[in-house]
């Protein structure tokens, strides 16, 4: 007997919830092919099985959460031993490998009938049709008491919810948890330190009225990945005190979403034109405000940009997003008064703020970072 666990698919994930398996039981597997749909704090992903065989029992139903490493189903290797009698292991599969860094989660107590049940540490247990019924409400079944056995969440137990809601003023918060922990996690564990100079904007500008349908935000992101690729430093992260050193370079762009924020990532950006580079952000720009970004299109930057010029604002500082070492902060284009051969001219420049972590870089090396941008920028050629 084989078993599919829950990969940890970035380094900040803990958790992911089952969203649809693709294969029923009984059905056959083989290697490589997607068979459950995951969702995590970031996005969705699918789960390949690494066996041919026969999805025997599945242990973490739609709608139901795991931790990291937890088994989601067992895999039978042939047909005599998809017949053969099986019983889920004691926590119905779910406790995590050895030395995944993970708690295993708790067996479902038994609840009295149409008591509500203390919320188990463990998966939500609901019926299909009161998971139907809290998608199309917007509820959130973990914060819905069943009145089931074992506390199991039924149809009526959603409506129920669904009448508090309406009597209850909604949570302004509500949207921005999700920011506020990853926020606040980054810093209590990032020591930041900024870094910031006017930056030459000539080079941005030629660049811009060079080539058509190309904005700001895509030539910059352009150019900082090419400078990240001379600085080795800005390709790795700390994470829980360990060095994470990603096989490709990946940045990342801040995308505003109502009133969240998703930052999609690019990987190698510094080898892709221009063109293409502006492509692909603006498809995942899209895909983020539909929300249907996959887990693989939001992970594994070390470096982010954000820019909000576009909203007339000269200069900003950022929080450096988790699990990533530096965050890029640029404003608006301005025309500066300057004497130039005796001459006064006026000359466009922009803020930019860099920060870094500094536990893995220094202020120096930070500022070197900086004038490899400033260099790149300053007549725009070597972005192309």
């Amino acid at each position: 007997m084989e078993t599919i666990h829950l990969p940890k698919l970035a380094i900040t994930m803990e958790e992911g919830t089952v969203v649809r398996w693709l294969k029923r039981e009984g059905e056959p597997v083989t290697r490589g092919e997607p068979v459950v749909e995951i969702e995590t704090e970031k996005a969705n992903a699918e789960i390949e099985s690494t066996f041919d065989g026969y999805l025997k029992k599945i242990a973490v139903k739609e709608g139901e959460t795991a931790p990291v490493e937890a088994v989601l189903a067992f895999i039978a290797n042939d047909e005599a031993e998809l017949r053969a009698p099986f019983k889920l292991p004691a926590g119905r599969g779910l406790e995590p490998v050895a030395n995944a860094g993970t708690v295993a989660a708790q067996p479902v107590p038994k609840a009295t009938p149409r008591v509500p049940a203390a919320r188990p540490r463990g998966p939500v247990r609901a019926a299909p049709a009161a998971r139907r019924l809290a998608r199309e409400l917007g509820l959130d079944l973990a914060s819905i008491p069943g009145t089931g056995p074992g506390g199991r969440i039924l149809p009526a137990d959603v409506r129920r919810a669904q009448a508090a809601a309406d009597e209850t003023p909604e949570d302004p918060l509500a949207k921005r948890k999700p920011i506020i922990a990853t926020l606040t996690k980054s810093i209590q564990s990032i020591p930041h330190i900024h870094i910031c100079r006017e930056l030459p904007a000539d080079g941005l500008i030629a660049l811009k009225q060079r080539t058509r349908d190309v904005t700001y935000t895509e030539i910059l992101l352009k150019a900082l990945a090419l400078t990240v690729e001379e600085f080795p430093a800005f390709k790795t992260s700390l994470v829980d005190d360990r060095l994470h050193q990603p096989e490709t370079t990946r940045v990342g762009f801040v995308v505003d979403v109502e009133d969240a924020l998703v930052i999609p990532t690019i990987e190698d950006p510094a080898g892709k034109s221009i063109q293409d580079l502006a492509a692909e952000v603006r498809g995942l720009t899209r895909r983020a405000r539909q929300g249907t970004l996959q887990h693989a299109e939001v992970s594994g930057a070390t470096v982010t940009l954000s820019n909000l010029g576009m909203h007339e604002v000269d200069l900003f500082t950022a929080v450096i997003p988790y699990g990533q070492v530096a965050v890029l902060t640029t404003g608006r284009i301005r025309f500066q008064p300057t004497v130039q051969d005796g001459s006064l001219v006026e000359v466009p420049r922009l803020w930019a703020n860099l920060a870094v972590d500094h536990r893995l870089i220094d202020g120096v090396a930070a500022a070197k970072f900086l004038k490899t941008l400033t260099n790149l920028l300053r007549d725009g050629s070597g972005v192309f």
